[in-house]
């Protein structure tokens, strides 16, 4: 941001400042081997400059420490922030899993459960169960196709036995009528031995 940009342009003038007016003079007394030179510099010159760039790096450091607090709060919020939508996340999922097993439940278990029962009393030869069921939906679907399918085996059914008993009275008829020929057939006998 823009103070820890002019803090860092103060670190570097009071750096170049402390270079240009204490270093460099001090480095040329040594260079030439003048004690007195060396001593005025660092007594005179040089400790206002090394004050003020003490100061500006004090300064820098001061506002690099508190902005790096500043960001480890915030990371931390964030942090804290990130992990409550995580777990509202796995809430919600959690929530929606639960309710896509109580619809499939509802919309396809329980009709296939009542389906797989309405077969198992057509295939123990038990056609008189109602099936019945509005929805118009698949599973609707296959309970109207279940429903003409027992009201086909019913008819058939009825069908074969209303055969079986025609048959039935026709044997019967037919027994009758022989026993009753054999009886002519016998009355004629009778009578023909007696003529």
């Amino acid at each position: 941001n823009e103070h820890g940009r002019l803090l860092s342009k103060a670190v570097k003038v009071a750096y170049d400042a402390y270079k240009t007016h204490g270093l460099m003079p001090a480095l040329a007394s040594i260079q030439a081997q003048s004690p007195d030179g060396y001593y005025d510099v660092l007594e005179n010159k040089m400790t206002p400059y090394s004050n003020a760039y003490d100061n500006a790096l004090a300064n820098f450091r001061a506002y690099a420490t508190d902005s790096t607090r500043q960001r480890i709060e915030h990371a931390r919020a964030q942090s804290h922030i990130q992990l409550t939508i995580i777990v509202i996340a796995c809430i919600v999922a959690m929530s929606i899993a639960l309710l896509a097993w109580f619809a499939l439940q509802k919309i396809i278990m329980h009709p296939l459960s009542a389906s797989i029962a309405q077969l198992e009393f057509i295939a123990a030869g038990d056609l008189t169960h109602d099936i019945d069921d509005p929805r118009s939906n698949e599973m609707g679907r296959l309970l109207r196709a279940m429903k003409k399918m027992q009201d086909a085996l019913a008819t058939s059914v009825g069908r074969v036995r209303d055969a079986g008993n025609q048959i039935d009275i026709g044997s019967r008829e037919l027994a009758a009528g022989n026993v009753h020929l054999a009886q002519r057939t016998e009355e004629s006998a009778a009578s023909l031995e007696e003529t």
